[in-house]
């Protein structure tokens, strides 16, 4: 009986011919699925986004009207920029109405997380969102575009339930611009151009929108060369 004898290893082989085409088969796919995947990944973070400044908003009314109708005092006292908040109100704030550290940091910004900002020096948190209320007066130190006049400049963002700001943005994303590069200051950069997709933004009246970057770019609040958009 004859055995069968083993192909030659050389009709086992693939061509460069068909080496090149699964490549290229490989790389299309690549170009069609990777930014997809990107996209669904952005589109799930910004979902987590939204929740994060719905619960801000909602603790924010709860302390409003435990507080009597004021507006929680979140801020530094050393630093203008409207995402620095004293470390130890943040901390007593979150504890209080049952907040994550991570609910002040969007997801959708990785180089600005909770554990490399939330202890930014000992006395001082740098959140991953702004907080516009004007409760240690910081707007008066600083350029707001479109503001009030600088006579009544304290009115433009909300200090209490009372009051009738000129801007209704309590939280927002972080989109931040510092010596005209935005750096790791920006949630929501768009990967293929130079600025922001746009913005989450929380209102006094507990909703969050989404404010395309066209309509927002113009308004801004300036601190020498920190630029906070909203």
């Amino acid at each position: 009986m004859k055995l069968a004898t083993p192909r030659n290893s050389m009709n086992q082989a693939f061509t460069l011919t068909e080496v090149l085409v699964v490549i290229a088969v490989l790389a299309i796919l690549a170009a069609i699925l990777i930014p997809v995947v990107g996209r669904a990944r952005e589109s799930a973070l910004r979902t987590s986004c939204v929740a994060n400044l719905r619960s801000l908003l909602q603790a924010t009314q709860v302390s409003v009207v435990d507080n009597g109708g004021k507006y929680p005092h979140l801020h530094s006292g050393g630093n203008i920029a409207p995402y620095f908040a004293h470390k130890d109100r943040l901390h007593a704030f979150a504890r209080k109405y049952g907040l994550s550290l991570d609910n002040f940091y969007c997801p959708s910004n990785d180089e600005w997380s909770a554990s490399r900002y939330q202890n930014y020096n000992d006395w001082d948190s740098v959140m991953g969102y702004v907080y516009y209320a004007n409760d240690n007066e910081w707007v008066r130190q600083v350029y707001i575009t479109d503001a009030p006049t600088s006579e009544d400049k304290d009115h433009a963002f909300v200090s209490s339930s009372f009051d009738n700001p000129t801007y209704r943005v309590l939280w927002s994303d972080l989109t931040r611009q510092y010596g005209g590069s935005w750096g790791s200051g920006a949630n929501h950069k768009s990967p293929s151009a130079e600025n922001p997709d746009g913005q989450h933004v929380g209102f006094i009246d507990g909703h969050v929108e989404w404010v395309d970057w066209e309509n927002m770019e113009e308004r801004f609040v300036r601190a020498a060369s920190l630029k906070v958009y909203f």
